[in-house]
């Protein structure tokens, strides 16, 4: 049960991480700023869903995207997808471990090995995220100083 607590502790430190870096971003582009925010993720509910048509709209609702921005949104992407994969092993593992009466079954280990390994992937995908971000944040901050400097000659 104490490594079922700390599974739901690193979910909540990821679930913290993307929020942040999702909602602080900014993209620099010709003088204007672009705010990042999360209506371009897409939320998968069921895997019978019409994916393909929830891309379609998505896509036309946006201008095409840069290609920083494109990495970012395949990332949050990516992101939802195994955070939605990781509720599902949790709520299969809370009820494993229901069943199990406190006895130590098969089932609640590789539930476990299975979730601690999703979480390994949420966390490398949140650095990745993070990365791309500071990335882009750096270019960004380069492309003004360039600007003010060639304001200055």
């Amino acid at each position: 049960m104490d490594n079922l607590r700390s599974n739901m502790t690193v979910i909540s430190t990821a679930n913290n991480i993307d929020s942040t870096a999702v909602t602080s971003v900014a993209i620099s582009k010709v003088g204007s700023t672009q705010e990042l925010d999360r209506s371009g993720e897409v939320s998968i509910k069921d895997k019978h869903s019409d994916s393909m048509s929830a891309k379609a709209a998505s896509a036309d609702k946006t201008p095409s995207l840069s290609p920083a921005e494109a990495v970012l949104k395949r990332l949050r992407d990516q992101i939802a997808k195994v955070k939605e994969q990781i509720a599902q092993i949790e709520g299969k593992l809370l009820a494993a471990v229901n069943r199990a009466n406190g006895e130590k079954s098969s089932k609640v280990d590789y539930l476990q090995n299975q979730l601690n390994g999703l979480q390994g992937q949420l966390l490398s995908l949140m650095g990745a995220y993070t990365d791309a971000i500071q990335e882009m944040q750096q270019k960004s901050v380069q492309q003004q100083a360039g600007s003010i400097i060639d304001a200055v000659e």
